[in-house]
């Protein structure tokens, strides 16, 4: 995750201790877990996503869930959070920390229910709109990965990751301008509290793609 603390806006909190794990137990579970759940729309389709496609079912503990996280064991954490989801398919933090989990496993296709799921429950947080932004732009998806890396930055400005890899996808998106705009603006904040700029390098590489001069590139657009 690009620079934060766990607790600034973020979905991640201070690890605990981890617990002696058991292993996940494999294979599906009846359709009865889901129809229990009394769940329509979205919910439903995310309970029938997991009756279809789990290979693992866990122990249904959002603690474990966050330790088997926190560890980077993906494959037991996703099996956790199954878990958790099928018995509260509408549970805010199990599914948007379900799709950051697929995220990070390579599996983008497989997280974005989750991922839409969760924003339709409200979720909005710096490192989930950062992740989900990492797995549409994954999956070819540049105006998504435009949207939720703007939401990233609406919340947590000084994401510096976050704001590089914008402006590389409003370039491939022929909004050069705009990236420059966005790029520009941080680093004279920068050096107005008598600071090093970050951006030059990026800067003048999209100024170059828009032929500028090299005194014009010097310059930042507006100055």
């Amino acid at each position: 995750m690009a620079e934060g603390t766990p607790n600034d806006g973020g979905m991640f909190g201070a690890s605990r201790p981890a617990p002696a794990r058991r292993p996940a137990r494999g294979g599906g579970f009846g359709m009865w877990a889901i129809l229990l759940g009394g769940v329509a729309g979205t919910a439903v389709a995310v309970g029938v996503f997991l009756l279809l496609h789990s290979p693992k079912i866990g122990t249904a503990d959002m603690g474990d869930a966050a330790d088997c996280l926190g560890q980077g064991d993906l494959d037991c954490a996703e099996a956790d959070y199954r878990a958790v989801l099928i018995k509260h398919p509408d549970d805010q933090s199990a599914n948007s920390l379900m799709a950051i989990a697929l995220s990070r496993d390579g599996k983008d296709k497989e997280a974005i229910p989750y991922f839409q799921h969760a924003i339709a429950l409200g979720v909005s947080t710096y490192d989930f709109d950062e992740t989900y932004a990492g797995s549409l732009r994954k999956l070819g998806d540049l105006d998504g990965a435009i949207r939720e890396d703007y939401a990233a930055l609406a919340i947590r400005p000084s994401l510096k990751d976050v704001r590089a890899k914008l402006a590389d996808e409003l370039v491939a998106r022929g909004r050069s301008q705009e990236a420059l705009t966005l790029l520009q603006s941080y680093d004279k904040d920068l050096t107005d509290n008598y600071r090093a700029p970050v951006f030059t390098a990026q800067i003048a590489k999209i100024q170059a793609g828009l032929g500028a001069t090299p005194a014009n590139a010097a310059r930042p657009l507006g100055g």
